[in-house]
């Protein structure tokens, strides 16, 4: 039988975790534009919904495959105004002889992010030898992961601590010690979280976890999910604050009642800590935050204001007080 927390509700055991297969990809009509990636003019999209759904995952597809870093795009950039200027060339000239269009030219040499495609065909029309600044080097994730630059997530390398709600004494906190790393073998950014500590009656819990993470490029949401034997946690993060290095989203997993088990959810964010290398040094951290503690205010005004501002619970006030409950356990008339 497999372990589940009974306090905080975490579905998966210490080993055995493994990835979960792909997961679906969304999209929506607003997603994708092709003067925002750099597409030439002569590459539509339309059809059947079918087709367009198809077309749309390719072009996400290959949007992490083109992208560099900013250092790259911004010398390159540069290289190819001044090669530009050089040959008397006007931008919108530039866009003409390389089949874009000029809005493509004028975002390149700003150093904004676009497909190496492009920049090839566009350092190819002045005689720009591309390669020189790099715009090979990068490392992409598994298709299944999202098809994302570690150039672009380097930063969420690290060690962070991980605060949620219990989710069986509400009024509780938990905290937890995350570690992002990428895997080479696997291809993708993924996660370990120690979440072993001894409870107040002197019991030792240990419900760590591990699992693979994934990125949506066009929208940059991460999702870290654990899956083993069925069951799964899913915890889905906003892209990172960068002037306080937080994380900010939800964490969905399971608990077990006195006669069922039943999903549990939870605001969550990861906050990380600078300059440590070594997560297990800071276990004596875990476990949870009781009213007393003196991190607990702040952990709870951080969670709700997730709760209000980022994670977007329906707020079951605004129903009409005389809609009737549907549940067959309760069919009294709110008053």
């Amino acid at each position: 039988m497999e372990a589940i927390d009974r306090t905080h509700g975490d579905p998966a055991e210490q080993s055995g975790i493994k990835s979960a297969t792909q997961l679906p990809l969304l999209f929506g009509p607003g997603d994708l534009t092709s003067d925002s990636v750099g597409y030439r003019n002569d590459r539509k999209v339309g059809g059947t919904f079918s087709e367009i759904r198809s077309s749309l995952q390719a072009m996400e597809a290959q949007m992490a495959l083109d992208f560099l870093n900013p250092e790259s795009l911004t010398g390159l950039g540069q290289a190819i105004r001044r090669k530009r200027e050089s040959l008397g060339l006007t931008q919108v000239a530039l866009a003409d002889k390389a089949g874009y269009t000029g809005r493509i030219v004028r975002a390149i040499e700003h150093g904004e992010r676009t497909k190496l495609q492009t920049l090839r065909d566009v350092c190819e029309a002045i005689g720009l030898p591309a390669d020189s600044y790099e715009i090979n080097d990068n490392i992409i994730s598994d298709p299944k992961y999202g098809s994302y630059n570690i150039s672009h997530y380097a930063d969420y390398i690290g060690i962070y601590f991980g605060f949620r709600h219990g989710l069986t004494v509400q009024n509780n906190f938990l905290r937890t010690v995350y570690e992002i790393s990428w895997s080479g073998k696997k291809r993708c950014l993924e996660f370990l979280e120690n979440q072993k500590y001894t409870s107040p009656n002197g019991r030792v819990q240990n419900y760590s976890q591990e699992g693979d993470i994934y990125i949506r490029n066009l929208t940059g949401m991460m999702h870290l999910l654990t899956s083993f034997r069925g069951s799964l946690r899913l915890i889905t993060l906003c892209k990172m604050k960068k002037d306080d290095s937080i994380f900010e989203g939800v964490i969905m997993t399971q608990i077990e009642g006195s006669h069922y088990y039943s999903p549990g959810v939870s605001p969550f964010y990861l906050k990380k800590v600078e300059g440590v290398t070594d997560r297990d040094s800071l276990s004596e951290h875990v476990g949870n935050i009781f009213p007393d503690d003196d991190a607990y205010r702040e952990t709870a005004l951080y969670l709700e204001e997730i709760q209000r501002e980022v994670a977007r619970f329906s707020p079951m006030f605004l129903l009409d007080p005389k809609v009737t409950r549907l549940s067959s356990r309760v069919s009294k008339q709110r008053t």
